[in-house]
C-alpha cells in the first residue's frame, strides 16, 4: 500500500516537473527582443516584418553556432550522419513549407494554415 503511494507521488510529481519544463520551453520561444519590437510595432505590418526578420536572423545565428559546437564535438563518422540528416530536413522542410503556400494570394492570405478549421481555396476562376 505505502509503496503505490509511493509511486503515485512520483508520477505526479514527475507528471507536474514535465508540465513545468513543457511551459519553460513555451515562455522561451522568442527571444526578450522580439517581443519588446513586437510590442513597438504597435500592430503595424512593416514593423511586425521587421520584428520577424530580426528575430528570425537572430535564432538562425543561435542554431549554427549550436550545430558548429554539436559537430566540433562529433567524431568524423557521427558528423557525416548528423550532415545528411540536417541536409534532408531541409529539404523536407522546403517542401513541406510550399504545400501550405499560395504565391499568388496576398500576404495575410498566402499561408494555408494545417488546422482542423481549414478548407480548401476557392476555385479559380475561369480564364
Amino acid at each position: 500500500m505505502i509503496r503505490s503511494a509511493l509511486r503515485l507521488s512520483a508520477l505526479l510529481l514527475l507528471g507536474l516537473l514535465s508540465f513545468r519544463a513543457f511551459a519553460c520551453a513555451e515562455e522561451a520561444m522568442y527571444s526578450h527582443h522580439y517581443d519588446q519590437c513586437m510590442d513597438q510595432a504597435g500592430g503595424v505590418t512593416a514593423g511586425m516584418l521587421d520584428c520577424l526578420s530580426a528575430e528570425h536572423a537572430r535564432q538562425d545565428k543561435q542554431l549554427n553556432d549550436t550545430y558548429r559546437k554539436l559537430m566540433a564535438a562529433l567524431p568524423a563518422k557521427r558528423q557525416q550522419r548528423l550532415q545528411v540528416a540536417q541536409r534532408l530536413w531541409l529539404k523536407y522542410r522546403a517542401a513541406n513549407c510550399s504545400a501550405y503556400v499560395d504565391p499568388t494570394a496576398a500576404a495575410p492570405n498566402r499561408w494555408w494554415p494545417p488546422t482542423a478549421s481549414w478548407r480548401p481555396p476557392p476555385p479559380a476562376p475561369p480564364s
